[in-house]
């Protein structure tokens, strides 16, 4: 699928149903008084404060390298290069800048799903659930649609519709908890720890 910064897409990509260029607003209230976020600017937020929890999750020491640490390490890296967007504004043309946006949207859906499943730490666990929630919110305050691709202006994953892509981050949160309550009953890291012992890849 092609197009520029000024295509709107269609209703249906995963995270990319029926979004908006880079001028869309969010309404948001303080104290009672209503002010105008721009969605380029909530993403850039939302960014730094997934990319602050991660470094922290990292710099735990009770958190094992395998798999977790490397995880994070590599998220952290496409979300350093999601960060060139807002500089390159100045000198990029909007097509590239679509398309980098778009990879760094192709990095967040495989990682918080497969993260779920891969996983050990209880706090790498409950970072997956945060984002999961987060997701969910975002989508809920922008009328279902990804604030990832209302950004880019273009998505290339796939064809799900904007109520499916909601309720797969609905099965993400549940999952997550299912395993942080699996975690408390049979130790942390169950059953993907004893997964790992047995392949010897711990």
């Amino acid at each position: 699928r092609s197009g520029g910064a000024c295509e709107d897409p269609q209703e249906g990509p995963l995270g990319g149903d029926g979004a908006g260029g880079t001028n869309r607003t969010l309404i948001v209230t303080d104290g009672g008084r209503f002010g105008r976020l721009s969605t380029s600017a909530m993403l850039a937020l939302l960014l730094a404060l997934l990319v602050s929890l991660e470094l922290g999750v990292v710099c735990l020491p009770s958190v094992p390298w395998v798999i977790d640490k490397f995880f994070w390490i590599v998220a952290l890296l496409f979300q350093t290069l999601m960060a060139l967007f807002w500089p390159l504004q100045s000198c990029a043309p909007p097509r590239c800048l679509s398309v980098l946006m778009d990879i760094c949207h192709w990095a967040f859906a495989v990682m918080s799903f497969s993260g779920v499943l891969l996983l050990r730490s209880n706090f790498s666990l409950l970072l997956v659930a945060l984002v999961a929630l987060l997701t969910i919110s975002m989508r809920l305050i922008m009328d279902n649609t990804c604030i990832i691709t209302a950004v880019a202006a273009v998505s290339s994953l796939p064809p799900i519709s904007a109520t499916a892509v909601t309720r797969l981050f609905g099965g993400l949160l549940a999952t997550s908890a299912l395993r942080l309550v699996l975690a408390a009953v049979f130790g942390e890291g169950w059953p993907v720890a004893q997964a790992f012992h047995a392949l010897g890849l711990v």
